[in-house]
């Protein structure tokens, strides 16, 4: 059986939405959901091993090993960055050692679910952001350990607790999927190798799901890049990728990410 610890990235709102009266324009270009799944039989080696990839953080960098290590604060320098003598540059770097750790080390495996909001609004489609992604995410975890003869358990990161688990239960039960090749013609897809509820953790002590939200915020720059992170932080991931989540992306150059809505191509002039 596999852990699916999930981390999300990004703003769940429309670019632009009314609230209150007022017009709000959301400060992301996508929203995501990251996923790291360990296996059950490897679960006690992983931990072990992201313990003394955070021991090496503290002799390195200083970092607290109950620290929480969030890409956001590592862009930013926020949260327990910023009381340590750590230049950017440095810090990147940290994030990159992350990233590379899952594949090198076995940790487990990876994918993705991105929410493309400029391609959203281009398209004037107001599906609600987060509900899509969730969708997005039970179908390709279903995908995943139906291909690996498996059953799984999915641990989010707390938040949105009784959307999550209504969501779930109606996709175990309830849900259909459009055939790629016959778009009219729509198959059972329910979510039956999703066991239980979701069980929430707070991300502060779960280095899983710390894991889960470099991972998230990878996803976006390869499909966002910025100066400061590129696309070529999401292939740091190398082989832990899941492609078969989503195999039109495997042909197009982003393997183990399911991007919504789907483009003609990856390399988005943005």
């Amino acid at each position: 059986m596999y852990f699916l610890y999930v981390d999300d990235s990004g703003d769940s709102g429309h670019l632009q939405r009314w609230s209150g009266g007022r017009l709000k324009r959301s400060p992301t270009k996508a929203f995501a959901l990251g996923v790291l799944a360990v296996h059950d039989q490897q679960w006690n080696a992983a931990l072990d091993t992201l313990i003394e990839f955070r021991r090496k953080l503290r002799d390195r960098f200083g970092l607290p090993l109950r620290a929480e290590l969030k890409a956001n604060h590592l862009v930013t320098g926020y949260g327990p960055w910023a009381d340590l003598p750590v230049s950017p540059e440095a810090r990147m770097r940290a994030y990159r050692m992350a990233l590379t750790l899952v594949s090198k080390a076995s940790l487990g495996q990876t994918f993705a679910v991105v929410v493309n909001k400029v391609e959203m609004d281009r398209q004037k489609d107001t599906d609600n952001i987060k509900r899509r992604a969730w969708q997005l995410l039970f179908e390709r975890a279903a995908t995943f350990t139906r291909k690996s003869n498996e059953n799984c358990l999915i641990l989010p990161d707390s938040g949105d607790e009784s959307l999550v688990q209504r969501m779930l239960r109606e996709q175990r039960r309830f849900h259909r999927v459009p055939s790629q090749f016959n778009p009219s013609q729509h198959l059972d897809a329910q979510a039956r190798t999703i066991l239980e509820d979701p069980v929430h953790r707070e991300s502060t002590d779960s280095y899983f799901i710390q894991q889960a939200d470099l991972i998230a915020y990878a996803a976006v720059r390869r499909c966002f890049p910025e100066q400061w992170c590129g696309r070529r932080y999401w292939d740091l991931l190398s082989d832990s990728r899941v492609s078969a989540v989503d195999d039109r992306a495997r042909q197009k150059g982003a393997p183990g990410i399911k991007l919504w809505p789907p483009l003609k191509t990856w390399e988005m002039p943005l």
